[in-house]
């Protein structure tokens, strides 16, 4: 009988630690399953008794430490931060003392991330200030980085002002331009020179100099003293109608032509391509170089639309249309997260397409797929993606604008308060900017969260500085006869 005790036991000695490690294991797969429903946001509905999947919302704002409210529940971390919440529509308010708050109805999808990271507080009561004083404006641009200003005072006179902005004051310094680089006009007093636009590196800026009722040259002035001024006119022997960079090269340009050509510049090795495309409507110059246009109805009354690979010298059909003589035609490429998409303007309406394009000299064929279908009450005037990322798309006539996320597959609408008679601007990568009668505004991509900057303001051109904490524009002093430009604070510190 001992002998029989002895076995048994070391039996269950042996058997213990198996079982032990046994259930140390299904404990530890089970913790982990548990952490992976979790990570994929299921959570215990204890009303239903069910076990549902919900989302991330990943908050952030400017000025960060906000407090956010989800529904009636406020949270007790603040931005940025993240949490999960069940799918649906939410509606969420980010506040912090001494700001506005802003508020949103947001949806949330099973398994997925919503980013609520570009909330933008405004101060209740902004701190403004004069930044600078100019003794007149006749023209006047923002660069592209949002460092600096370019400034003509007087229009009959080939002289820019570069004003660069910090956080204590601003930089002036002044290019006039030579000149034996100015065609001399034969009608006293009809020269007028403004500004035409930057170049991406933000060290060019284009003047259109007009003289003699109907003629017109470009001249490219540098804020660098050793190549002060160009005039491209003459340099290139053509007639230009619009001229617009290369975003990937600052060495390349594109015209159109008064004679309805596409042609590319290169400015380093003074060289001028043949036309790329005749009979030319219009041209746009995407952000990896490649360009889009329309054309003119021909003969047949066949009007199309296509593209140019970057370097390359054969264009690329990508569309015909017939009936739109006199109407709105355009296209626009784009690329956001490595995916492309065409925009096509047409009339009163845009197609978005998600697109592979292969290069413009090749024969293979476009492959695309229609993703959305924006439409306005009258002929879109102006369409485009928003800068650098190029999420949004936007199509606009006035102030009736709609624009379409490419990332929540989401259309709004979107009235800013003041009549617009020229393109909506982008404040940054998520907001509108609209300049009308004065008043300066900023919204959300969708329209929401509209809030005012300024109502005085005498010039569309304003920046963002680029470490957010300051907003400028520009506005009269009638009583003293100058032009200030003012710097908004965007914190109360």
């Amino acid at each position: 009988m001992k002998a029989m005790y002895e076995y048994d036991s070391k039996r269950k000695l042996r058997l213990r630690p198996t079982f032990t490690y046994a259930v140390m294991i299904l404990t530890t797969l089970g913790l982990v399953v548990v952490a992976l429903f979790i990570a994929l946001g299921y959570r215990y509905n204890q009303f239903d008794g069910r076990f549902e999947q919900g989302g991330m919302i990943q908050f952030n704002s400017r000025p960060s430490g906000a407090e956010i409210q989800l529904d009636t529940a406020k949270l007790s971390n603040r931005t940025a931060t993240r949490i999960t919440a069940t799918a649906g529509n939410h509606a969420v308010t980010v506040s912090r003392d001494g700001y506005k708050p802003w508020q949103k109805q947001a949806t949330v999808k099973p398994g997925a991330v919503l980013w609520l990271n570009y909330v933008r507080l405004v101060p209740t009561d902004p701190k403004v200030e004069t930044a600078a004083t100019y003794g007149s404006i006749a023209s006047v641009m923002a660069s592209f980085d949002r460092s600096r200003f370019a400034v003509i005072e007087n229009d009959t006179q080939p002289t820019v002002t570069f004003s660069r902005v910090h956080d204590t004051g601003v930089e002036h310094s002044s290019v006039a331009v030579p000149a034996d680089k100015i065609t001399v006009s034969s009608t006293a007093g009809s020269d007028r020179f403004s500004l035409a636009g930057w170049d991406y590196v933000n060290k060019r800026v284009l003047v259109l100099h007009t003289y003699d009722a109907d003629k017109a040259e470009y001249l490219l002035v540098s804020k660098d003293s050793g190549d002060p001024a160009r005039n491209l006119s003459t340099e290139f022997g053509i007639s230009i109608a619009e001229f617009q960079y290369d975003p990937t090269d600052s060495d390349v340009a594109y015209v159109l032509t008064m004679n309805h050509d596409i042609r590319r510049l290169n400015l380093s090795t003074s060289t001028l391509s043949g036309p790329l495309v005749t009979n030319a409507s219009s041209l746009v110059v995407a952000y990896n170089g490649w360009i889009g246009y329309a054309t003119y109805a021909d003969s047949s009354g066949i009007r199309t639309v296509g593209y140019v690979s970057k370097d390359k010298l054969t264009a690329k059909t990508v569309q015909t249309f017939t009936n739109m003589s006199g109407r709105s035609l355009s296209y626009t490429i784009a690329s956001y997260y490595n995916e492309l998409y065409q925009l096509v303007v047409a009339g009163d309406s845009a197609t978005v397409y998600r697109a592979e394009l292969p290069s413009s000299d090749s024969m293979d064929t476009v492959q695309s797929k229609m993703i959305a279908k924006l439409s306005l009450a009258k002929d879109v005037a102006f369409a485009g993606f928003s800068p650098r990322e190029q999420r949004f798309v936007y199509i606009q006539n006035g102030r009736d604008i709609v624009t379409y996320d490419l990332e929540l597959s989401s259309i709004a609408t979107v009235a800013p308060s003041a009549a617009l008679n020229a393109k909506i601007g982008w404040l940054d990568d998520f907001h509108l900017l609209s300049t009308a009668d004065g008043t300066v505004e900023f919204m959300d991509y969708d329209g929401t969260n509209m809030q005012t900057l300024a109502r005085n303001a005498s010039y569309a051109a304003t920046l963002l500085a680029g470490n957010d904490k300051f907003f400028y524009y520009f506005t009269r002093d009638e009583a003293a006869g100058t032009v200030r430009l003012m710097r908004l604070s965007l914190t109360t510190e």
